[in-house]
């Protein structure tokens, strides 16, 4: 079991049922944290009682964090060599996703060296970014890996997770445990508590892996061969901002990551950025529909899984993604 969190906190809020009971099962575990925390600055200003937040305190911030996630391991009974700390960006996962391979890069050698049968890993609907970016690079590092492996997603942010992948069924004890695994982050008791410790309940519901697009979402993508076709319901847009950004991310043998500038109102110019490096010729071509723009990029490789999101410009003081990223269909 391999289990996949973010953040300080996730393993415990998500996967501490799971975590126990494939210990009582006797499977071999390891837990990979992504970040450290450290950009958090609410719960941080609010304990530490100052508003300018800089390098060394985020630097402190994550030591500290950093240590109540290792006694909630402790807590799981989860040993010293089954943790796994990768020390990336906090809030930015997505910018590290679009801009090189690391992300998946770090995750496909636990992979390889683990050889798990099942990953639990966040949920692609899950509405904060970095938790969306670590399921798009887990499901880009388990394309690449022959070896059958069964993905357990859950959901902490916005959406609820389904019952399509596993019921884990928890005791009395487990729970007890888990609910002392959760208060062991102390630091992000104080704002969140309450929320998560509503985590903590008889069963844990993890959904299977979304392979369509979202119907309920205004961006629709079809990928072939030749590229990427969007489109882009402007009447359906939920989002005051006068531009959003619309990321392609798209595997095979060469990775294409696209960066556009998308108006909200029609027949405004489309700014193209490719994110790869070496930059890669994008290749755009666009008009306006009846509700909206029509999107159509070529890439040099199309030939991998393709994710697409929609975000603003110039993120606002909510972190979380409004329609976050969403598969295409072939």
């Amino acid at each position: 079991m391999l289990v996949l969190a973010p953040h300080p906190d996730d393993e415990s809020i998500a996967c501490a049922g799971l975590l126990l009971v494939a210990r009582d099962a006797g499977a071999p575990r390891r837990v990979v944290v992504v970040t450290d925390g450290d950009n958090n600055p609410w719960p941080q200003r609010w304990i530490e009682k100052r508003w300018r937040i800089d390098a060394a305190a985020r630097a402190r911030w994550g030591a500290r964090r950093r240590a109540e996630v290792q006694a909630a391991l402790d807590v799981l009974g989860v040993d010293d060599e089954q943790r796994h700390f990768l020390g990336l960006p906090d809030s930015g996962l997505t910018a590290l996703l679009m801009r090189d391979s690391r992300l998946e890069a770090e995750i496909g050698a636990h992979i390889e060296q683990f050889r798990p049968t099942h990953i639990a890993l966040p949920a692609l609907e899950d509405g904060h970014p970095d938790h969306s970016a670590v399921h798009v690079a887990a499901r880009l590092a388990v394309a690449r890996v022959a070896a059958p492996v069964r993905l357990l997603c859950y959901a902490v942010h916005g959406v609820k997770a389904g019952a399509g992948a596993a019921v884990v069924a928890l005791s009395a004890a487990q729970q007890a445990a888990k609910r002392e695994a959760i208060l062991s982050h102390e630091t992000q008791m104080r704002l969140s508590g309450g929320r998560f410790l509503r985590f903590v309940r008889d069963v844990e519901n993890y959904g299977a892996p979304t392979f369509a697009p979202r119907p309920d979402f205004p961006l629709h993508a079809r990928l072939d061969e030749q590229g990427v076709e969007l489109l882009l319901s402007t009447h359906d847009l939920r989002d005051a901002a006068r531009t959003l950004q619309l990321l392609v991310l798209v595997d095979g043998p060469g990775r294409e990551c696209v960066r556009l500038q998308i108006p909200v109102a029609p027949r405004s110019p489309v700014v193209a950025q490719a994110m790869t490096a070496p930059a890669t010729q994008v290749g755009l071509e666009w008009r306006a529909a009846d509700d909206g723009l029509v999107l159509r990029i070529r890439l040099e490789e199309a030939g991998g899984p393709g994710f697409f999101k929609l975000e603003r410009t110039r993120p606002g003081l909510v972190i979380y993604d409004r329609y976050g990223w969403q598969t295409a269909e072939h």
